[in-house]
């Protein structure tokens, strides 16, 4: 009996251990799982980055006055999109280090995730700047206006710039019908009225591709914002929500294996 029940015992602890380690098994798979998601995460940013940079580099909407505004960075968060995959990426290869044991492997996991929550938070921000461009536009929306701000402060510091995309957009002004009555002569004579004088550029130095004074250049500006915009915030949401869960996954992964 004493046989027996030293075998029950010895089964019983023989069991435990496998038990034990099915559940860290599980969640070090799972956190492998989406380490690999992020890294494809990264890459997608890398990608869409990379396009967005190309097509800023050739817009003409790039040489307005953007400087000096919060919401600047969403004509360049190309760059920001880059780097933010390369970083991902880095930190997903960490992670999956930070999952053994040992005292090193606590000092890395530390490390991670305290990059991985700022990193999270920083690709949630800029996913939420770029969709809120990609989808406002209308009345009264904040994109709205800053991008009207933009507008007057490049007609009135960098007119050039503003006659170049007037030129490549076939439009006149900022809205529609800005600047009928106030062509590029009218500007430089000085006969437009003040209101229009804030939106409509001097362009006599440039050469005119026609009439378009009843057409401005807000819908066609935010329209070649968007497409570039819109690719990048997906990315970006899908990127910070997939760090995201696999930051918790990671956590309970630590704690179990």
């Amino acid at each position: 009996m004493g046989r027996g029940g030293a075998h029950d015992v010895e089964s019983d602890y023989g069991d435990t251990a496998p038990r034990s380690n099915k559940a860290g098994a599980f969640f070090g798979a799972l956190h492998t799982l989406f380490a690999v998601l992020t890294i494809a995460c990264g890459i997608a940013l890398i990608v869409t980055g990379g396009w967005a940079i190309a097509n800023q580099n050739d817009a003409a909407y790039s040489d307005l006055k953007w400087s000096g505004s919060l919401l600047a960075a969403n004509v360049y968060l190309g760059i920001v999109s880059v780097v933010v995959g390369v970083a991902l990426i880095v930190l997903a290869i960490l992670g999956m280090l930070a999952i053994g044991q040992g005292c090193c492997s606590i000092f890395a996991a530390i490390i991670y995730f305290l990059a991985m929550l700022v990193l999270v938070a920083a690709t949630a921000l800029t996913a939420s700047v770029l969709l809120l461009v990609a989808a406002g536009g209308g009345p009264g929306s904040n994109t709205r206006s800053f991008v009207s701000d933009v507008w007057q402060e490049t007609v009135v510091s960098e007119p050039q710039a503003a006659c170049e995309l007037e030129r490549e957009f076939r439009c006149r002004g900022f809205f529609d019908n800005d600047c009928v009555g106030c062509s590029s002569a009218a500007a430089a004579a000085g006969t437009c009225t003040a209101e229009q004088r804030r939106v409509c550029a001097n362009c006599t130095s440039v050469p005119s591709s026609g009439d378009f004074a009843t057409v401005g250049c807000y819908d066609e500006l935010l329209s070649r914002m968007q497409r570039v915009a819109r690719p990048v915030g997906i990315a970006a949401a899908i990127a910070a929500g997939v760090g995201g869960i696999g930051l918790f996954v990671f956590l309970v992964a630590r704690c179990t294996v």
